[in-house]
């Protein structure tokens, strides 16, 4: 069959340069808004991210982007590297993708994610406490590709494949790294001081360089806000 337009018809359908124009811009601004996709959580060659992967209150989250800009704090939201996370009366955990290791950040925590390592290839993570505190279970990595620090003004956390726990808090005089399983190179900013804290024990800068047993009682004062993560 063939099929017949009427001129009148044709003359209703024909497009103007003008609308054509317009049609072509809509298009153009449509596909330029449409984000890119995410990048897979197996994924081994793209950049790693962290994920908002649970918050007791959103509403007391503050999410920065490494442009400056707030990132809105919902669960899933995408940090990239030079992202800061800002916690109020409540705390958060973070997912690193696609390694696994996640980070338990307790309330009145300013915590930046400052260099996230490229997936399958060599590369520290880098983060800095600025103030408040923290756990990490990192992910074991292999020789060569990398690992994990946490900084702070008085102290640098080198680690591989450890659970532990960090405050800073010079106001409140709460300086200390407590290993709860693993193997942690602790040493000061500015290299003067280094020491190999196994699974079990704690230094409290506040008493000195000085590596210790931690007790029972101490550890339920001082991990009862960072103790379980809620995500698995």
């Amino acid at each position: 069959p063939v099929m017949k337009f009427s001129r009148s018809l044709w003359r209703y359908t024909r497009l103007t340069p003008t609308v054509l124009t317009l049609c072509l811009s809509l298009t153009v601004s449509v596909w330029a808004a449409t984000p890119a996709p995410m990048p897979a959580a197996g994924s081994t060659t793209t950049a790693s991210f962290a994920r908002l992967s649970w918050a007791d209150d959103e509403t007391q989250v503050s999410l920065t982007g490494p442009d400056g800009r707030a990132v809105p704090a919902r669960l899933g939201a995408i940090l990239a590297a030079g992202s800061t996370v800002r916690t109020g009366n409540s705390g958060v955990e973070l997912e690193l993708v696609p390694n696994g290791s996640r980070i338990k950040l307790a309330a009145s925590t300013t915590f930046r994610l400052s260099v996230l390592a490229t997936a399958g290839k060599p590369g520290d993570n880098s983060f800095e406490l600025v103030s408040g505190k923290l756990r990490m279970l990192a992910k074991p990595v292999a020789t060569g590709q990398g690992g994990y620090e946490i900084r702070t003004a008085s102290a640098v956390c080198a680690v591989r494949g450890t659970d532990f726990a960090r405050q800073y808090d010079p106001e409140g005089n709460k300086d200390w790294l407590c290993v709860l399983q693993g193997l942690i190179d602790f040493s000061s900013s500015d290299g003067k001081e280094a020491l190999l804290v196994n699974g079990g024990q704690f230094v409290s800068l506040a008493k000195g360089w000085v590596v210790e047993t931690a007790p029972k009682a101490w550890l339920d004062t001082n991990l009862a806000d960072i103790a379980a993560f809620r995500t698995p």
